[in-house]
């Protein structure tokens, strides 16, 4: 089956990454069209071309009238483009990511398409791009339009699809769920970064290593990480700290380690704030004992696949959609949000000797049997396929 995935707006490449190459890898012909290729080395039957030549849009267009003015210019062309090279393609259904730039523009390609001859199956990570900025539902009027054109829509978890059914007023049977894949097959022929692993593994000395692999943002609530050290230091005398956060503020990541020499972590935490390769973030992943993830808005989290990939356990706030990826006592731990004493105290409890084992097990069989990428990608393809058979059915009846 020949798969063409539009990906105007990429913030996840390393989920567009694990998709794609497990859709290749199940025999499919993948054609991907987006921007920020990062970490893409495509294997078996993968290829890829930009969507636009404006590489990287800010992560909010509200207020940005210079950005909105570049991309209202050149995003009706790119979608043009785009809906020609699917025609070319001889695909009857697309799969479109839904972290949208302009609304009204995808809503107007997604007709395009459809007068093509051309269903969108769309896949949903959160309800509209600023979803998180705007709790109230402002933004969302603006994305109906875009939604009521789609086929098929797929969502990670029940608390995506109540959302998008309450916001939308989308039938229940438009909606697919599937797992969000683990990353450990992408990385699979990726060599560890060889003087890293050693200087990690020498300034863990065995100890566990407690991790934060996600932004630094509001959203991600990592003062809440913060504010459970100063009692996981008194529950757990050894404790190692590792931050792998993009942080671009010089004072702000300043101001973060200075937090954690004041709680008597000096030598006992590491932090890496720039851009790091798949290389470097295997030896990371390798020196973890267990992944925090103390967000206090989600729908999903690519950093909880990402640990199970490799047997990691995660301690998680139980917002959103993370309660449906994480399995208390097998696969990690749930706590309540913004609540440093329970984040210390689950810590602690998954990282005891006669516990950690137990939960490594657990992540690992998660990821073998419930978010593998081929069970996410047998779901996709299906998905598109019935969605392919249904446009044909209809061309024909007209």
């Amino acid at each position: 089956m020949k798969i063409l995935w539009i990906d105007p707006v990429n913030s996840d490449p390393q989920f567009l990454n694990a998709l794609a190459q497990g859709l290749a890898e199940a025999g499919h012909q993948v054609v991907v069209r987006s921007n920020r290729r990062e970490g893409f080395d495509p294997r078996g039957h993968v290829s890829w071309s930009p969507f636009s030549s404006a590489r990287a849009f800010p992560d909010s267009l509200e207020g940005k009238v210079g950005w909105r003015v570049v991309i209202a210019c050149t995003y009706p062309v790119d979608w043009v483009r785009a809906i020609r090279f699917a025609r070319s393609a001889g695909v009857k259904a697309v799969l479109v990511s839904t972290n949208l730039a302009l609304p009204k523009f995808d809503t107007w390609a997604m007709r395009l398409l459809r007068a093509s001859g051309i269903v969108p199956v769309m896949i949903v990570h959160k309800p509209y791009r600023d979803f998180f900025q705007n709790l109230n539902g402002a933004h969302s009027a603006r994305y109906k339009g875009f939604y009521c054109q789609a086929s098929r829509i797929l969502v990670m978890n029940k608390y995506t699809q109540a959302i998008l059914q309450e916001l939308y007023e989308l039938p229940e049977d438009r909606f697919e769920r599937f797992p969000h894949p683990h990353f450990s097959e992408l990385l699979s022929d990726t060599p560890v970064s060889v003087p890293l692993r050693d200087s990690l593994a020498q300034w863990a000395q065995s100890r566990p290593v407690i991790s934060y692999f996600s932004n630094y943002s509001t959203e991600h609530n990592f003062e809440t990480f913060l504010g459970s050290l100063p009692l996981l230091k008194g529950l757990l005398p050894d404790v190692r700290i590792l931050i792998v956060s993009r942080v671009q503020q010089h004072a702000v990541s300043k101001a973060i380690e200075r937090k954690l020499d004041g709680a008597d972590f000096a030598g006992r935490s590491l932090f890496r704030w720039s851009p790091y390769s798949y290389s470097e973030l295997l030896a990371y992943l390798e020196v973890s004992s267990v992944v925090v993830v103390p967000y206090k808005n989600a729908t999903q989290s690519g950093v909880i696949p990402l640990a199970y990939g490799f047997g990691i356990p995660v301690v998680a706030s139980n917002v959103g959609g993370l309660p449906e990826m994480v399995v208390p006592g097998k696969t990690g731990e749930l706590v309540p949000p913004e609540n440093p004493v329970a984040l210390a105290e689950a810590i602690a409890h998954v990282v005891r000797p006669e516990n950690l084992q137990t939960y490594k097990e657990g992540a690992r069989e998660f990821a073998r049997t419930t978010i593998s990428p081929r069970q996410a990608s047998s779901i996709v393809s299906g998905c598109l396929n019935n969605a392919d058979k249904e446009s044909t059915s209809r061309s024909r009846r007209t």
